[in-house]
């Protein structure tokens, strides 16, 4: 049997409400191992926040489209992906944006991609 908290399925409610004028933007997704190499050996995935440095037009575009869009009081956070294979040490890094409030106490966030 679950033991489900309602307290989840609201937060989830909440979030889906939230977060809504962003339905028809890309979510990010997570670095997969076959998208880096053939090996498959298996690798080392990490991620962190970081600045503007770096990001195209078309990122900034998008970037500036989910500051206008997102929900009133949240921050948007550029954040960078980067998984590695373990044997032939090839590597992808991906960018995404990070759209963050604060509901009740509780942390809301959705990850949008930035662009492949």
């Amino acid at each position: 049997m679950f033991d489900l908290d309602p307290e989840d399925g609201l937060k989830t409610a909440v979030r889906d409400a939230a977060f809504s004028g962003l339905d028809e933007l890309p979510r990010f997704q997570r670095i997969r191992l076959r998208e880096v190499c053939r090996c498959r050996f298996g690798g080392e995935y990490d991620s962190g926040d970081c600045g503007l440095e770096g990001l195209d037009e078309g990122q900034l575009d998008m970037l500036r489209i989910l500051r206008e869009r997102a929900p009133a009081g949240a921050e948007v956070i550029v954040r960078w992906h980067s998984c590695e294979c373990g044997l032939c040490r090839q590597s992808v890094t991906r960018r995404s944006a990070m759209v963050r409030l604060t509901w009740e106490g509780h942390p809301l966030s959705r990850e949008y991609a930035l662009g492949y």
